[in-house]
C-alpha cells in the first residue's frame, strides 16, 4: 500500500528500499499511517537521508502512548511547506463531515490573504495549486469531480480536523466553538461557531 502511493506503477529506487521496507514496518499496519506517509513521501525529496528522518518520525509517532492517532496526522502537517499551513488550519472552520465547494474555499483563503501572487497566474489558479499538494498530502479528501474532471468538493478527514483545531488553537491562528470542543475566550483571530453549540 505505502509502495504504490509514493510510486504508483514505478519501482522504488534501490537505495531506498530498505528504509521504505523500516518505514511500512514503522506504520505497523495502521492505515491511517501508511496513507499519511505514503501522502507525505510522494512528492518530497527521494533521498536516503530524508526519509531516515521521516522514518525516525514515524517510528517516534506510533510508539507515542498520548495521543498516538494525533501524532500520525501531525506528521503531515509538520512536513508541510509553510506556505500551505494557513490553508490546512483554515479547514477546520468547517463542522465535521462537511463537504466544502472548491469555488468557496479557494475564495476564503485569497480573501484572507493566505497565497503569493505567482507571475502569469491568477490568485484562483494557486489556490487550485495549494488544494492539491494538500490532497497529494491526504489532509484533504476528494469527495466530488466535476464534468470536466475538476475538484469541485472536499472535506476532511475527521482527524485531520481534530488536529487542525487542535494546532489552529496552540498558533492562536483559529478558535472553534462546537459542541465537541470546548475552548476559553477569544484570543484567535479567527472564530468559527458552529450551531450546534446552542442546542447542547
Amino acid at each position: 500500500m505505502l509502495r504504490e502511493k509514493v510510486f504508483g506503477g514505478e519501482c522504488c529506487p534501490p537505495e531506498l528500499e530498505e528504509i521504505g521496507k523500516e518505514i511500512a514496518e514503522n506504520c505497523k499496519g495502521l492505515p491511517l499511517a501508511l496513507v499519511v506517509i505514503g501522502g507525505l513521501l510522494y512528492k518530497a525529496k527521494r533521498t536516503k537521508d530524508y526519509w531516515k528522518h521521516v522514518a525516525q518520525d514515524v517510528n517516534s509517532a506510533v510508539t507515542t502512548t498520548d495521543d498516538e492517532f494525533i501524532e500520525i496526522p501531525s506528521l503531515s502537517y509538520n512536513h508541510l511547506p509553510h506556505r500551505l499551513r494557513a490553508c490546512f488550519l483554515y479547514m477546520g472552520i468547517f463542522p465535521e463531515d462537511y463537504e466544502v465547494q472548491i469555488s468557496k474555499l479557494t475564495k476564503l483563503w485569497v480573501a484572507a490573504g493566505f497565497l503569493k501572487p505567482v507571475s502569469l497566474k491568477s490568485l484562483e489558479e494557486v489556490a487550485k495549486e495549494y488544494l492539491e499538494i494538500l490532497i497529494d498530502r491526504n489532509p484533504s479528501l476528494v469527495r466530488e469531480h466535476s464534468y470536466n474532471g475538476e475538484i469541485k468538493t472536499c472535506s476532511i478527514h475527521d482527524l485531520m480536523r481534530d488536529l487542525c483545531i487542535r494546532k489552529a488553537q496552540e498558533e492562536k491562528f483559529l478558535q472553534v466553538m462546537d459542541s465537541g470542543v470546548r475552548s476559553p475566550p477569544y484570543v484567535e483571530p479567527r472564530v468559527s461557531i458552529h450551531s450546534d453549540i446552542w442546542g447542547s
